[in-house]
């Protein structure tokens, strides 16, 4: 994994800490989705479309998926690492035409990430199964579960209770808004980092593989010669690093991953009060005031004390001839 060291700097910069940042090459992260649904099903044709518009995912064989989608009836894979959602009534096309639906008010499971940005607004849900299986809904309406997670799944499971062909759900935009989250939890629930640079006062999540869970050697954070241990668990969090650089992880004495931590301050990186366009360069005008080595200023100042001193010497000379004209005898004064 190659990495790439950027350095700048100015003579009078008073937070050095910033001048260098490390960043390490990320990883393309696919995921790999099989969808084992028959051509004939209700929500093939849909599937399909969405699969094709959302970033980095990738068609596969169920042996190699990170995700399948299938038909409700079918069985989950009995992998810890193989999420799989199961879609549709579990009733033949014909008799799911009989199946109940509904308008709402439906209720959501907000703290469920699936349901992040999911309002379900004008949704008409169609085919309403009833399911026998145990699930924890996320989606219900009235006692009905329209989409619910199997708690007793070797891997993470779900049921979606739905006959898309009766149904507006994929006109909305809760459709790709689902898929969207479904992908994203899934990939996050992928071995490795989720991301390989990060700011000092961000923590590091990391999925250890399962493979490595068992076993009884050192789990170990390294770096610039400091270890620390860590707990071996399939989701690891790392706490914010008080310092910045390369930090990786081993395996006894086998490099398992790395990731980078840089400062960043967010107000003087924070671009969002530009404009775009171009501004031209101000030109540089005439600067006010008294300047030394200006001949004119000299002349100036001479033409002020000039003008002050005769000022002076006009009031020095009036006040003097009132001091010496003689007093008007009190007689004058009186007959005045």
């Amino acid at each position: 994994m190659r990495q790439i060291d950027l350095s700048l700097a100015t003579p009078d910069d008073p937070l050095a800490i910033d001048n260098l940042v490390t960043l390490i090459e990320p990883s393309a992260r696919k995921l790999t989705v099989a969808v084992t649904l028959p051509s004939s099903h209700s929500a093939f044709e849909p599937i399909k479309r969405i699969l094709g518009v959302l970033p980095n995912v990738q068609l596969g064989d169920p042996a190699d998926a990170d995700l399948i989608i299938g038909a409700s009836n079918d069985d989950p894979p009995a992998s810890r690492n193989t999420w799989w959602i199961g879609i549709g009534p579990s009733v033949s096309s014909e008799e799911g035409k009989e199946l109940p639906g509904t308008i709402g008010p439906f209720l959501l499971e907000k703290q469920n990430p699936l349901m992040d940005g999911i309002v379900m607004g004008g949704v008409v849900w169609g085919g309403i199964d009833q399911l026998e299986a145990e699930l924890i809904p996320i989606i219900s309406a009235g006692s009905s579960i329209l989409l619910g997670q199997l708690p007793n799944s070797v891997g993470t499971a779900y049921l979606l209770n739905i006959d898309l062909a009766r149904s507006n759900l994929t006109e909305t935009p809760d459709w790709p808004i689902f898929w969207t989250n479904l992908m994203q939890q899934c990939q996050e629930s992928r071995p490795g980092f989720r991301r390989w640079n990060y700011r000092l006062d961000e923590s590091i999540a990391f999925t250890l593989p399962s493979e490595l869970l068992e076993k009884e050697e050192e789990l170990k954070l390294v770096h610039e010669g400091d270890q620390k241990t860590l707990v071996r668990m399939e989701s690891i969090l790392i706490s914010p690093r008080n310092e910045t650089g390369i930090y990786e992880i081993y395996d006894g004495e086998t490099l398992i991953d790395r990731f980078a931590v840089n400062f960043f301050d967010r107000d003087e990186s924070n671009l969002t009060a530009l404009n775009n366009g171009r501004r031209e360069p101000e030109q540089a005008g005439a600067a006010l005031g008294i300047h030394v080595d200006n001949p004119f200023s000299w002349m100036l100042v001479l033409g002020i004390l000039v003008v002050t001193g005769a000022l002076l010497w006009d009031w020095t000379i009036t006040t003097q001839q009132n001091r010496t004209k003689p007093a008007t005898p009190s007689w004058q004064r009186a007959s005045t």
